[in-house]
């Protein structure tokens, strides 16, 4: 017999069909785990649920929502380090114009040298320093400054509506002199003469404590010249805003240099002003704005107290009627609208959800609760778990997870069957924003994973 030698390329040659073939096999069965693990695109929180509880799980995208543009009735303000200076044209949303009240404090009531000054010096200057965070709008734009006198309180205790007006909140007369400000790194603002000696007249026992100086000067309010061009700017100033008062003092025959220091941080107060539709572009403004009983194929979205987004769960009837049911998971997405009026990208983001505003005023009794000026605005958060959306850029939507309140419609624990949608910190936040409603071809969707129970 011939025995046939079985050269080492041979073997070698099996051993790497064999490798190959394991290798395959290998790749096959990661492939169907992964298969397994992979959600579709709409099948939102599948691999959360126990395998028992699959077969179960339905999913459904028809549910019906629509979207409207509607004006911010009230915003809570007061006790921000931001404060807001300016005025903004927008060829969509119109004219933004931003004051601020604040009340006036002692800085230092300890300081002995001005009363002890009998009869008190002649002031050398009163100037308001303001150092500047950030802009919004045309950098370096010159605005014209304005200051008058409070004549009424303020109280850092309660929440001012930042929309309210503030006719007859102070005096008609100007206190400062003549200011332009370009967005230099500090606004310096200048006084009269007749105020400054009216701060630095001050009776002695005014200034032992801020609680008796308050009763002396209600504060300022600080705005600028109305601007109607086609541009503008909102100026956005920090905390550490210092009034200094300065005039000579002599101590043994010897001239000083002397500064007498007030703060404005404690009660500060925005003040927004918006005009829609007069000062935007005809062919941009927003259309059917407040109104909801047209929805628009777009939905728009502004800051400091402008537009926001009122989104009507409309499909709420029809799913109470597949109770009893368990919602998995309710995700809205909403589609983000380019407009080349915004740099591209241009998105507000975060978003911020909620449900209701809660305007009960019952801590607030012994603070002139019931004033048209007094509202504490909380949110329901035992309800909305108010969240930020979520965006996503590649995709460009935002995802909103509405469980829990789609659970509580259905269930009957709450009314209504819309929420809004409001830039995050919208009291400081001056963002803009065009997204699109249930009447566009790329609606609002709502993702709904549930079960039968």
């Amino acid at each position: 017999m011939v025995k046939r030698r079985i050269s080492f390329r041979r073997v070698l040659s099996s051993f790497h069909r064999i490798v190959t073939y394991q290798f395959f096999l290998a790749l096959v069965a990661i492939a169907l785990i992964l298969s397994s693990c992979y959600n579709e695109p709409e099948f939102i929180g599948k691999n959360l649920l126990p395998i028992s509880d699959l077969k179960s799980v339905k999913l459904d995208t028809s549910f019906e929502v629509s979207a409207y543009t509607v004006k911010t009735d009230s915003i809570p303000t007061g006790l921000y380090s931001t404060a807001v200076l300016g005025c903004y044209n927008s060829n969509i949303f119109g004219k933004t114009k931003a004051d601020f009240l604040s009340q006036l404090l002692i800085v230092f009531t300890t300081d002995t040298i001005l009363k002890k000054i009998s009869p008190r010096p002649e002031p050398d200057s009163l100037i308001l320093y303001m150092p500047l965070s950030r802009t919004w709008g045309t950098k370096n734009k010159t605005i014209n400054v304005k200051v008058y006198e409070l004549s009424d309180t303020l109280n850092y205790s309660i929440y001012y509506n930042g929309l309210a007006s503030v006719d007859g909140k102070y005096y008609p007369t100007l206190i400062n002199v003549p200011t332009t400000y370009s967005g230099e790194d500090t606004l310096k603002i200048r006084f009269t003469n007749e105020f400054a000696h009216k701060l630095i007249n001050a009776d002695t026992s005014l200034l032992v404590s801020n609680a008796k100086f308050l009763k002396f000067m209600n504060g300022l309010y600080i705005t600028s010249d109305d601007y109607n061009g086609n541009d503008g700017v909102l100026y956005f100033f920090k905390s550490g805003m210092l009034l200094k008062l300065f005039y000579d003092s002599h101590e043994g025959g010897v001239k000083h240099d002397t500064i007498f220091t007030y703060g404005t941080g404690s009660g500060r107060y925005n003040h927004f002003i918006h005009e829609f539709i007069p000062t935007a572009r005809p062919d941009l403004q927003i259309q059917h704005f407040n109104d909801t009983t047209f929805q628009d194929s777009v939905f728009y979205i502004s800051g400091l107290g402008g537009a926001r987004g009122l989104i009507k769960l409309d499909g709420v009837s029809e799913w109470a009627k597949k109770m009893p049911i368990a919602i998995n998971r309710a995700e809205l997405r909403i589609d983000v609208q380019e407009h080349p009026d915004f740099p591209k990208d241009s998105i507000i983001s975060p978003l911020l959800y909620y449900y209701n505003r809660d305007n009960d005023t019952s801590s607030l009794k012994s603070y002139r609760a019931t004033s048209a000026y007094d509202i504490i605005s909380l949110y329901d958060y035992s309800i909305t778990q108010v969240q930020t959306a979520k965006y996503s850029k590649p995709k460009k939507y935002y995802s909103i997870d509405i469980t829990l309140h789609l659970q509580n419609l259905l269930k009957g624990k709450i009314k209504k069957d819309y929420f809004y949608l409001e830039p995050n910190d919208f009291k400081v936040n001056c963002k803009e924003g065009i997204f699109r409603t249930g009447n566009n071809s790329n609606r609002i969707k709502l993702i709904i994973t549930y079960s039968k129970l």
